[in-house]
């Protein structure tokens, strides 16, 4: 695509140019570490229930990268879990549960083509860097489609290795805009009895 880097625009353009039922969004700084990782994100996100499907990433130094989002900490989106090793046990292990999040990282997601189709694609418009994952997983959500991480399939992510990690103030500011304007909300998957500095899973100091 002609002009500047536009993420999202890129991918709402991939996808037009393709026919296939499922589709899978993958950074071009991932490692695979698991065979098997296409069957397991498919075997969640051909379920007519679920919008998207996210799994586990890893830094290099083998913790985690990304283990799904939480929408609200620090007045934004942060991946859960970050840094923290693979077997951290914290909050009953959620860690090692397949569970429901309010979004996934399209460094590695799974969603099919109609789902896609049906809300729109990435905006981007508002989200053309950061945030346009996000932000369409939250519209599956109203959509009532449920968005998931797996965490039994694993790979390397060379965060920002082939671009400069980039964080848009007008980007952060939709965010905050469309999502967290509204001081009672809270992440209905992330206790608000938990840290609100990041979302590690443990508990907040100040009760």
């Amino acid at each position: 695509i002609d002009g500047p880097f536009n993420y999202a625009a890129m991918h709402n353009h991939a996808v037009g140019m393709v026919d296939t039922e499922w589709l899978i969004f993958l950074n071009n700084d991932t490692e695979v570490c698991d065979a098997g990782w296409i069957e397991a994100l498919a075997e969640y996100g051909q379920r007519p229930e679920i919008g998207a499907v996210g799994m586990r990433l890893l830094y290099p130094n083998g913790r985690i990268q990304h283990a799904g989002v939480v929408l609200g900490s620090l007045m934004k989106a942060s991946h859960a879990f970050a840094n923290c090793r693979v077997d951290d046990q914290r909050c009953h292990a959620q860690l090692q549960a397949v569970r429901n999040y309010s979004a996934v990282t399209a460094a590695c997601m799974f969603t099919r083509r109609g789902v896609f189709r049906e809300s729109g694609g990435f905006d981007d418009k508002h989200f053309k860097i950061a945030y346009n994952d996000v932000d369409y997983c939250m519209r599956l959500w109203k959509s009532g489609y449920r968005v998931v991480s797996i965490p039994h399939v694993s790979m390397i992510h060379h965060e920002s290795a082939s671009r400069p990690k980039l964080e848009i103030p007008e980007e952060v500011d939709a965010l905050r805009e469309k999502y967290l304007s509204d001081p009672s909300w809270t992440d209905p998957f992330y206790h608000p009895l938990l840290s609100k500095n990041f979302p590690d899973f443990n508990l907040n100091t100040l009760f």
